[in-house]
């Protein structure tokens, strides 16, 4: 929270940060009154971290109802032994008709944005990479921005 409010606190409008059970905040949030929910989720298993099977099999539809009319859901992606990419892709997609998949050479995870107003791919790509040069980040030279949309 602190590195958001120090690099976007000027433009960001009000922001709130709720650390508690997923499920138990999501069915108590009012409906329609958030732009943006990030989740974040991970659980430890077998000697790594990986996307518990909530996060992607029950969160997004439970969030869908929370988020205004151009709202987004942002899911960081980890890889999960029994599910292949596509299907955690097309899992988090559920209620929504596209969405936009982010990641960079380095990276284990993938970022997907989704909603029913997500920027352009090559304009998001492009933002994306100026804001993390802006902060000297590496990683804005390897960072991919594609358009997904649900099967």
């Amino acid at each position: 929270e602190r590195t958001f409010r120090r690099v976007a606190g000027a433009w960001a409008g009000d922001v709130r940060c709720v650390r508690a059970d997923a499920a138990a905040w999501a069915r108590r949030a009012p409906r329609g009154s958030f732009a943006a929910v990030i989740d974040d989720l991970s659980v430890p298993a077998d000697g790594t971290i990986v996307k518990p099977r909530f996060s992607f099999e029950t969160l997004p539809r439970l969030v869908a109802p929370l988020l205004c009319g151009g709202g987004l859901f942002v899911d960081n992606l980890l890889p999960h032994p029994e599910v292949p990419w596509t299907g955690l892709v097309q899992a988090v997609l559920a209620g929504r008709s596209r969405g936009l998949l982010v990641d960079a050479d380095d990276w284990e995870n993938r970022v997907l944005v989704a909603g029913r107003r997500v920027p352009d791919a090559r304009e998001a790509g492009r933002r994306l990479r100026a804001a993390l040069d802006t902060l000297g980040s590496e990683i804005a030279g390897t960072l991919r921005v594609r358009r997904v949309v649900r099967s």
